[in-house]
């Protein structure tokens, strides 16, 4: 959403997933990190997206990541890191994405209406990757700016425009070129949700009590309205 949105601008030219191994296999096994990076030529206006919680199908590639995040390091690139809260809405939209392949829409696609089923541990475990991740990015990259999904979908046109300020652009009036997966209520979209959130505040943790309550309320639909607001 955010890289459509960027690379709208009149000033930035931002790329896709650079370091998605299904297009870049060879070149990221052949070259590493580094080469492979050098090999597209990016401009200082120049910029890419790339996963911080790398999924099961990139383990194979997690040196080249590994290197990759050192080099960010050693240069402090700018970054925009999205985090996101409601994490149980993030999983349903991977896990519905990964059995239909596909992971975005265009306005004119309709919504999807397929459910699917979360269990707990792996939902936990992967939990507990995105918040090992979440740590690592404001230790390693205090330059970085750090914004909030949720709070990026709800409050658009503030957050767009502070990133710009931050890449040292103009700020100018950005829409993204795809919207929102599912916007339905998350009850409707995990079949076992009920279940699923018993287990859920049987674990007595917090922040996955606070999970559940965003996800209930249902706060992440601000998406589709924004953008009929910004058209």
């Amino acid at each position: 959403m955010l890289k459509s949105a960027l690379d709208s601008h009149s000033k930035l030219n931002c790329q896709g997933e650079l370091f998605h191994p299904t297009p870049h296999d060879f070149s990221m096994r052949r070259l590493g990190a580094v080469g492979h990076l050098e090999s597209f030529k990016l401009g200082p206006l120049d910029g890419f997206v790339v996963h911080g919680f790398v999924p099961t199908e990139g383990q194979p590639y997690i040196g080249i990541y590994e290197d990759l995040w050192q080099v960010l390091r050693v240069f402090h690139v700018p970054m925009i890191i999205v985090q996101r809260q409601d994490q149980i809405r993030r999983a349903a939209s991977a896990k519905i994405a990964q059995s239909r392949r596909t992971w975005r829409r265009t306005p004119k696609c309709p919504t999807t209406e397929e459910t699917c089923t979360l269990d707990v541990e792996e939902f936990l475990r992967a939990l507990n990757n995105v918040y090992s991740c979440d740590r690592l990015s404001k230790q390693w990259y205090p330059w970085a700016h750090m914004v909030q999904y949720e709070t990026l979908t709800r409050e658009w046109p503030v957050e767009v425009a502070k990133i710009q300020q931050y890449l040292g652009v103009g700020v100018e009036r950005l829409v993204p070129r795809i919207e929102k997966q599912d916007p339905r209520p998350i009850a409707d979209i995990i079949t076992n949700y009920p279940r699923l959130r018993e287990q859920l505040l049987k674990t007595q943790r917090p922040d996955i009590i606070e999970l559940v309550r965003v996800a209930d309320e249902g706060v992440d639909t601000a998406v589709p309205t924004k953008l009929k607001e910004l058209k």
